[in-house]
């Protein structure tokens, strides 16, 4: 039966594994698979996707949605989807057409916006399944977001060093953390600017 499964949430909430899980399922089904990842995710190398456990497999490279009709299989696995571009009607029409889909990708920034494409794809899937991970500042199990710790200037930056599962509440605790420092940073600026300014003109 064709259909869209979507595995999404925060970081380290086991996504990827997700995908290899069913992947060993479909082959054992003896079906005809093929796996995908954006060109822009290099963390672990190009045309690999690694999970946290360990695990890894080669995957083709794609830049957008549409790419994926070059490829005729049963079976399409795509992992870290909010990095590609593109109409996910693509894949709509796809899965009418008898194609069943694996999907893993963020859902939000780390600014709590949908993430790329994220959004249009819940919107047309058959199965969602929406993680949850371990929040590395009080250790619960509910950690939805994912927080960046320093300061960003884009939604797109890749790789881990920065990025940390958080709950709700841990979430709140740090932008309020966050937005006290930038205050006093700005606070400092202000006076070091008047102090500038009165050396100027007392030169």
């Amino acid at each position: 039966m064709a259909n869209i499964n979507v595995f999404t949430g925060p970081m380290k909430c086991g996504k990827s594994q997700k995908i290899f899980n069913e992947l060993k399922r479909q082959l054992i089904a003896g079906k005809k698979l093929q796996v995908f990842k954006p060109t822009i995710d290099d963390r672990n190398g190009i045309e690999i996707i690694s999970t946290r456990s360990g695990n890894s497999i080669n995957a083709t490279c794609i830049k957008t949605i549409d790419e994926l009709l070059n490829y005729d299989t049963d079976v399409y696995f795509i992992d870290e989807f909010q990095f590609l571009d593109g109409d996910v009607s693509v894949i709509e029409k796809m899965a009418s057409d008898g194609k069943k889909f694996f999907i893993a990708g963020l859902n939000l920034t780390s600014e709590k916006k949908p993430f790329g494409k994220m959004g249009d794809l819940m919107c047309i899937a058959d199965n969602i399944e929406i993680m949850t991970s371990i929040c590395e500042v009080c250790k619960s199990d509910e950690a939805i977001y994912t927080y960046y710790k320093g300061k960003k200037d884009s939604d797109i930056l890749v790789g881990d060093s920065n990025y940390i599962p958080v709950c709700r509440s841990c979430y709140k605790n740090l932008e309020s953390a966050k937005s006290n420092v930038k205050n006093i940073e700005n606070k400092n600026n202000k006076i070091n600017n008047r102090i500038n300014n009165k050396m100027i003109i007392n030169i």
